[in-house]
């Protein structure tokens, strides 16, 4: 019979045998394999076996099951979560979790703070970012003597020079810390770069707290260097009827210049206890008109309401006032929530002193080029009251009152940080702003309106970075 007469396979079913039809160019046989192309697998319908899809490159097979990708994905065989057209198992998964990267990072598993495109954790693991915590190896053992922190190796070779002269074992390594050369923090997973840094020196600002590179005297968590300084002035024993006058910025006695206290034990027996704290607007944020200078007096005693007599001389200048006439403002109410006497110099907002409840006493108000002393405070110009030095263009707001802890701002602010509204600042509030990174703003989504701690807008590294400084700074 003829060659091609139909004795043999004939898959397209076209009475023609599937050699005579491939011999005479009838159909094709991309891949050599003697079945017309028309009769091998085409799982996406191009006209293109498969196999010869993936091999001249018309689709790719990155698995490598001899399956087009769009295939693999379409058929569900594989997943594709970024809907790119490659299965998910082909993407990078630096952390090794069965979700790609770019899916860790858009779907909140992974948060990717410094927009690389890369997990935070996968940044620190590879060591393409550092996490401060684990920026030295002072708190490790290993065999050769000393450790990569030069400032930590000195102060633990001060104490044992065998770390130094031998071999850095358990011993030395238990020595940063029991001895107080730094902490050993495990690390919080968010590379530095994404962290509060406000003196620009590369190291997160809760690292240089924790390593003893920068002091934090208030422990609101921003490096001393940072913001206005914070001094304690303190007399542990104050006998009865004895009067101190702290003042909690040191220097002189300039009413103009520096804060005072002025304190006398009334109590009638022993003796009593007053320290006094200078910080920044940091602790009560509406310094009321004393943010300029960044001041706010906590003042602490061992007596209790009535048993002392305070004079609070709090100094301000023509800036502070946005205007004002230093003589027409209110300078001291009392605030029944927190129990508070207030002293601030501020708009005219609160009302006048002299009435229930706000009782005290008589304002006073003076001008001059001649400051009048802490006596005369005392004595005789009244019970609180303003000084204004027409000459300097400075000058003071006092307060005389047995009530106190906070002078210089009223009722404390909402606790700054605190995203998710538990009262504390802590991991919490960052998991919280991560979660919600790049989510609308002023969109009526309340969740995402409190993830904008910063309020600039936007939930972004920034709210991180605002989280992170505050730690610990309010709550339990």
């Amino acid at each position: 019979p003829d060659d091609c007469e139909l004795d043999g396979n004939d898959c397209n079913a076209n009475g023609i045998p599937d050699e005579c039809d491939i011999a005479t160019g009838t159909s094709d046989d991309c891949d050599s394999n003697q079945i017309p192309d028309e009769c091998d697998a085409d799982c996406n319908s191009n006209g293109i076996p498969d196999d010869c899809d993936v091999a001249g490159g018309t689709s790719q097979d990155c698995n490598s099951n001899s399956a087009p990708d769009e295939c693999d994905v379409a058929g569900g065989s594989s997943l594709d979560c970024n809907k790119n057209g490659l299965p998910d198992e082909c993407e990078a998964d630096c952390n090794g979790n069965s979700i790609p990267d770019e899916c860790d990072i858009s779907g909140g598993t992974s948060p990717d703070c410094n927009a690389n495109e890369v997990p935070d954790e996968c940044d620190i693991s590879n060591g393409t970012s550092e996490d401060c915590g684990k920026q030295h190896n002072c708190c490790e053992v290993h065999p050769a003597p000393g450790c990569d922190d030069p400032r930590i190796e000195a102060c633990v070779c001060n104490i044992d020079p065998f770390c130094c002269e031998v071999t850095w074992d358990s011993a030395c390594a238990e020595i940063v810390e029991i001895f107080g050369c730094a902490n050993c923090p495990d690390g919080n997973g968010v590379p530095d770069e994404c962290e509060a840094d406000c003196n620009l020196n590369g190291i997160p600002d809760e690292c240089d707290i924790a390593s003893g590179t920068s002091d934090d005297c208030n422990a609101n968590g921003i490096p001393d260097e940072c913001e206005a300084g914070c001094e304690e002035a303190s007399d542990d024993d104050v006998a009865d009827g004895e009067t101190v006058v702290l003042n909690p910025g040191g220097g002189s006695n300039d009413l103009t210049e520096e804060a005072l206290v002025e304190f006398t034990n009334q109590s009638g027996s022993g003796g009593a206890s007053i320290a006094v704290v200078e910080t920044t607007d940091e602790v009560h944020p509406d310094a009321g008109g004393f943010s300029a200078l960044g001041t706010t007096l906590i003042i602490e005693t061992s007596l209790s309401d009535g048993q002392f007599f305070m004079t609070v001389v709090v100094p301000f200048a023509g800036d502070d006032l946005a205007g004002e006439d230093p003589l027409t403002v209110d300078l001291v109410w009392f605030d029944e929530a927190s129990g508070d006497w207030v002293l601030a110099v501020g708009a005219n907002t609160q009302p006048s002193p002299g009435h229930e409840p706000e009782v005290i006493g008589d304002r006073f108000a003076e001008t001059g080029t001649t400051t009048p002393t802490l006596d005369e405070l005392s004595d005789d110009l009244g019970d609180y009251g303003v000084f204004w030095n027409t000459g300097t263009l400075q000058g003071f707001a006092w307060a005389n009152v047995d009530h106190t802890t906070a002078f210089g701002s009223g009722v404390p602010q909402p606790c700054e940080g605190d995203a998710n509204g538990d009262g504390a600042v802590d991991p919490l509030d960052s998991g919280y702003v991560l979660a919600r990174f790049g989510c609308p703003v002023g969109t009526g989504d309340s969740t995402c309106d409190a993830a904008d701690v910063n309020s600039d807008g936007a939930v972004d590294p920034l709210d991180s970075g605002y989280v992170l400084a505050r730690f610990g700074t309010c709550g339990p």
